[in-house]
């Protein structure tokens, strides 16, 4: 091909007139050799704009105008980024239109200007390095790369860009990865939210609600709450004015409350009561259901008038995300009712099976206990009562614990597959039961065992009768799980369960790095998020805090205290939250959008995602992989997957 040909097929393709493809029907010749024009043209362009101004850095950048002649292929680049998933097309159009487009030369430092601005990526690779002249990142295809102070950009490979001025960028509204986790199918799926809706949740604190208008109840009206949770004579403490909305709702739930006072610590006098507010205050709409669930469970008085209490929480927290609610906020509200339900079923049982014959705590494992719940969760509990009691005494806990077990279920949590529930001898002791049981779970002997010390460090007391149920015995029970995972040889054999769950590596092509994980032929596209997906950042997460003898609970929590005492990188740990919530908000999709809350919703269809959220789900198993990488380094793990 002449030379005036291949300059011809250049500019067809950046103008957009052609694609790849069809440069490559039209001018005869294959794909390869379509590409290799273009590299050779590009970096030609590249040479010679460098050789006329020595100032210059090596990249050709196309002006504003550009970006209109090839609008289609601009804006299709930045619909298939994930920050920009849910933005309108028609603002997408007016971005394209206010773009740059650069073309960049292979090794060649991005110019100061250009670097500085957010991109997207249209091909190549662009690598990403720190003040301290370290590499931090990789910017692939279709990522977008927001503007930080410091950095500095150097492609890997010959590649194009679109720059995007700053205040463009706002305008769209564009999301984070980590905001993209906070409902934005929810909000789609149901249109617009109503005005002034949106944000209130998710922005208002106290204060702002009550402000200029008269409290709804009478602050010195009674409110009634039931046991557990509440402060002496009945009534949950004050909430301070400058309380978020959804705190104030997790109080509503977790005592079973209507109303709450509200306190000014700066008022005349200090501490003063300056209001109230009423379920119905909260901006959420009738279908909501708030008012028949907080009188559900704050005065029902049976098993089967509490069993409408799931299925009114799941109605709740689908109307919260659309209301703007951050994704980690639906595990903490279905927490908080699933406590106060324990606490009302709890109740019922010490009618029906008569007063307990000592004191004792009711306990929550794993997502439950970490707040962490999604509307398909099953029960994981457990039982611990006072040493000393006789025959009849313990068997009185064992009707408790099975009586709790088929009542749960009865309200909607599923048995627990691993038979963590206090219906089972294993997760029902007295205090010197518990003691031998957590030495057993860090003992060799004990090998199968291991998850014990896994879940169990992963606890929470619930509700309880005298001195156990205060909530102390939970914080026992997970020191006493620390010490006895202090030798190396049972922190080596936690970390090996840890990096037991590998995420996929390949679904129709490659997902991440490392070809370790378990590999999906074409006839089999589905997956399992729990498993392959949430419940290895989790173990990762508790295992770190395990091995520092830390005390966070939450998941996220976790990973940004082992960041901070340098276990974990702080991207790597940021990544890991991030693929947390964006896991979070996939299972709440579809356990929220289909008649099935359960295990089916976990299974889900590669090649029926998004390519945005293709693109993220990659990343995160990369990070994942990464984690694990890591500890099978630190303890010499061989074997195994």
């Amino acid at each position: 091909m002449t030379a005036s040909r291949q300059y011809a097929l250049w500019l067809a393709l950046v103008r957009g007139e052609l694609t790849e493809a069809e440069a490559a029907e039209r001018y005869g010749v294959d794909l390869a050799a379509v590409s290799r024009i273009r590299q050779v043209a590009e970096q030609g362009a590249l040479s010679a704009l460098s050789t006329s101004d020595p100032q210059a850095t090596a990249q050709v950048a196309a002006p504003p105008g550009l970006a209109a002649a090839v609008g289609v292929r601009v804006v299709d680049l930045l619909a298939g980024s994930p920050v920009f998933l849910g933005v309108p097309r028609d603002r997408l159009e007016a971005l394209a239109r206010a773009a740059t487009l650069a073309f960049l030369g292979e090794h060649t430092p991005v110019a100061e200007g250009l670097a500085a601005a957010p991109l997207v990526v249209a091909q190549g690779t662009l690598l990403v390095i720190g003040a301290d002249d370290r590499p931090i990142d990789l910017v692939g295809r279709g990522a977008f790369r927001a503007s930080k102070a410091g950095r500095r950009l150097v492609p890997l490979t010959a590649a194009r860009v679109a720059a995007l001025p700053r205040a463009a960028v706002e305008d769209t509204g564009a999301v984070t990865r980590a905001r993209l986790a906070t409902g934005v199918p929810f909000a789609g799926a149901q249109g617009a939210p109503a005005a002034g809706r949106a944000p209130v949740i998710a922005t208002t604190v106290l204060g702002d609600l009550l402000d200029g208008t008269p409290p709804r109840v009478d602050p010195d009206t009674p409110i009634e709450s039931p046991t557990g949770g509440s402060s002496a004579g009945g009534r949950p403490p004050p909430l301070d004015v400058g309380t978020p909305l959804l705190d104030a709702l997790v109080r509503m739930l977790e005592t079973g409350a209507g109303a709450l006072t509200v306190s000014r610590d700066d008022a005349p006098g200090g501490g003063r009561v300056v209001g109230a507010l009423a379920a119905g205050d909260l901006p959420l709409p009738e279908q909501a259901g708030l008012s028949g669930l907080l009188d559900a469970l704050g005065h029902a008085d049976t098993v089967e008038a509490l069993a409408a209490v799931v299925p009114s929480a799941r109605t709740l927290v689908r109307e919260l995300l659309a209301a703007g609610a951050d994704v980690g906020d639906a595990g903490r509200v279905l927490a908080a009712v699933g406590d106060q339900l324990m606490r009302r079923l709890l109740a019922v049982a010490h009618v029906e099976l008569g007063p307990p014959p000592g004191d004792y705590a009711w306990l929550v494992f794993g997502s439950h206990a970490r707040r962490e719940q999604t509307p398909g969760s099953d029960q994981d509990t457990g039982l611990v009562y006072a040493t000393g009691l006789d025959a009849e005494g313990h068997a009185w806990y064992v009707r408790l614990g099975e009586w709790m077990t088929a009542a749960l279920e009865t309200c909607g949590y599923r048995h627990c597959p691993g038979g963590v529930m206090a219906s089972r001898p294993d997760w029902r002791h007295d205090l010197d039961g518990w003691a031998r049981t957590v030495r057993g779970w860090a003992s060799r002997a004990e090998t199968s065992r291991l998850v014990g010390a896994d879940i169990g460090f992963d606890v929470r007391t619930v509700a309880g009768v005298g001195d156990l149920g205060t909530g102390e015995v939970a914080g026992r029970l997970a020191r006493k799980v620390v010490d006895a995972t202090r030798s190396e040889l049972t922190a080596a054999r936690l970390a090996r369960a840890a990096v037991a769950r590998r995420p996929p590596s390949a679904l129709w092509g490659r997902v991440g790095r490392n070809p370790l994980g378990p590999q999906l032929r074409s006839r089999h596209r589905r997956f399992n998020l729990k498993r392959q997906a949430v419940q290895p950042i989790v173990d990762l997460a508790r295992l770190h805090t395990l091995l520092r003898g830390g005390t966070e609970v939450g998941t996220a929590e976790r990973l940004a205290a082992t960041a901070a005492d340098g276990e974990l990188s702080p991207d790597l740990a940021a990544t890991l939250v991030e693929g947390l919530r964006l896991l979070t908000w996939t299972r709440l999709s579809a356990q929220l959008g289909g008649a099935d809350p359960g295990p089916s919703g976990d299974r889900v269809d590669w090649g029926a995602l998004p390519g945005p959220l293709r693109a993220q789900f990659s990343d995160t198993f990369g990070a994942i992989r990464s984690a694990q990488d890591a500890l099978r380094a630190r303890y010499r793990l061989t074997g195994g997957p």
